[in-house]
């Protein structure tokens, strides 16, 4: 129910590599809109909170699987939220930072 007040790239130069999930500025929490095929898009990404709290990320697709480098994981994982709000099917095949919010899914996890 949370309007988006962030974007991710259109097409960031060397996409889909590298690709900058920077949150608009602001205070609070930023919340981004997405689909799961541009999540899986992304070869590799980070998520820039840009002096936010943190971030809600807001995925609609029935299935994710996550292939993508997720380039600083670890460091924003305490502040990013994945709202994989259509989810029945997610795949975790890489190190992914963050709380996964998917009940109606059915998770696989092959990575810390």
């Amino acid at each position: 129910g949370m309007t988006a007040d962030s974007a991710p790239p259109v097409a960031p130069p060397g996409f889909p590599n590298n690709v900058p999930l920077q949150a608009s500025a602001g205070t609070g929490l930023a919340v981004f809109a997405l689909t799961a095929a541009e999540l899986a898009s992304y070869a590799s990404f980070s998520v820039d909170l840009n002096g936010r709290e943190g971030a809600v990320f807001n995925v609609t697709g029935t299935s994710f699987t996550a292939t993508g480098n997720f380039l600083n994981a670890i460091s924003v994982a305490r502040d990013v939220i994945w709202n994989f709000v259509d989810a029945v099917t997610l795949d975790f095949r890489v190190q992914w930072g963050g709380t996964v919010l998917a009940p109606n899914a059915s998770v696989s996890n092959t990575t810390p």
